[in-house]
Parts: C-alpha cells; structure tokens; sequence
C-alpha cells in the first residue's frame, strides 16, 4: 500500500511540477525572445520556486510545449547559428487569459484543500 501511495505521490508531483514550469516559461517568454541555457538558469535560480527543479525537466517542458504549438525556436538575428525560444501566436494568446486560468486554478485547489480539511 505504501509503494501506491507513494508512486501517486511522485505522479501528481511531477505534473504539478510540470503545470508550474509551464506557467514560468510563459511568463519569462511574454515579454522576450530567450535562449534555452538562459531561461533556466533563470528559473533554477529563482528563490521563489520551492521546487527542486532540474535542468531535464525544464527541457522536457520546453520539448512538450513545443509539441503543443505554445513555443518555437527561431534563429537569433546577431548569431545565426544560436536558436531562441519565443511564444507563438497561441502562446501569446494563452500568455493573455494566463491571470485568469491560474486564478480559477488557485480557487479549485484552496476549495479542493478545504474538502479535504474538513
């Protein structure tokens, strides 16, 4: 029983883990165009983030999102030969209902949190 609990455990960790990469990632590519290295160094070095978060994960993300049409690389126009990630016009559009999805979000799982106080 223990071994279920646990593999649950590791599974809703991992994808909530995931949701949370995903929103940083939008949010650091609303407003520029970024190279892969640089963006997460940016959100391993982010004290806000109580995550322990890896470098294979973020890359996972970025691969997901780019399957999912939220994400593309293109070429830098100083260094031809560098890619930048950059949010695509579905990106763009998910990056602006962003407030709102998260906040209904937030209020489910404090519901969520309450059912299971009480």
């Amino acid at each position: 029983m223990k071994d279920n609990i646990k593999m649950d455990f590791t599974c809703v960790n991992k994808n909530f883990k995931s949701g949370i990469l995903r929103i940083l990632i939008i949010k650091k590519l609303e407003n520029k165009k970024t190279h892969t290295y640089a963006l997460m160094k940016e959100i391993q070095s982010n004290k806000k983030i109580s995550l322990n978060v890896t470098k294979n994960d973020i890359y996972n993300v970025i691969l997901a999102m780019e399957k999912l049409g939220l994400i593309k690389y293109t070429l830098n126009k100083k260094n031809k030969t560098q890619k930048v990630l950059e949010l695509t016009p579905r990106g763009k559009s998910l990056s602006k209902k962003f407030k709102f999805i998260v906040k209904n979000y937030l209020k489910s799982l404090n519901e969520l949190m309450v059912e299971m106080n009480e």
